[in-house]
């Protein structure tokens, strides 16, 4: 009877514990990457505001099932793209700020499963280099489950994040896409809404 008790208080401590932790994490997360890359900003700025060209270099282009449908304009404010895959799952993306060749800002919508904010900035290092920096926000994050996630997200999906910046940087520079969806994109069904 008495090792029952010990397990019990060391399964309660745990479950005190756990959430005490969770408690104590902020319910919010931001990811940010940054690269140099030869070009200039009008460049790389025109290659992210632009949603249809992410296929060149997105680190979430991995899905061979997805389809993607696009709207509003082809590029900027009101830009759009829709998605839906079978690992990717279902989600959309809204340009929402866009100052021309220095700063986008992005909503991203998981189909009810969570919300994130992009921001992309294009910094001049001299004539021939620009900085890109890629921060995505997630914010309200619920206790106590969702907070203990997000303190994994960060160096989970950071080298996603890295991977990102130096396929465009690859992209921009070369002009090769070097998504591994490039060959199945003609067979995705691309509409204009």
């Amino acid at each position: 009877m008495k090792i029952y008790k010990i397990i019990l208080y060391a399964i309660l401590s745990l479950i005190l514990l756990v959430l005490v932790v969770a408690a104590l994490v902020p319910d919010n997360i931001t990811i940010t990457t940054n690269i140099t890359i030869h070009s200039i900003p009008e460049k790389i700025y025109n290659n992210v505001a632009s949603l249809k060209q992410w296929k060149h270099w997105s680190p979430f282009e991995h899905d061979s099932t997805m389809v993607d449908s696009f709207s509003g304009p082809n590029s900027g404010i009101g830009a759009a793209r829709a998605w839906k895959g079978a690992v990717v799952g279902t989600g959309k993306m809204t340009v929402e700020e866009a100052t021309p060749y220095s700063h986008l800002t992005n909503q991203l919508d998981f189909d009810g499963k969570g919300n994130a904010t992009g921001t992309w900035t294009f910094t001049p290092m001299d004539t021939t280099n620009t900085k890109v920096t890629w921060s995505t926000h997630i914010g309200g994050l619920k206790y106590p489950f969702e907070r203990l996630i997000g303190t994994v997200l960060d160096p989970m999906m950071k080298p996603m994040f890295e991977q990102g910046l130096q396929d465009l940087k690859t992209y921009i520079e070369t002009g090769k896409s070097v998504s591994t969806r490039q060959d199945t994109v003609n067979h995705n069904k691309l509409t204009h809404e």
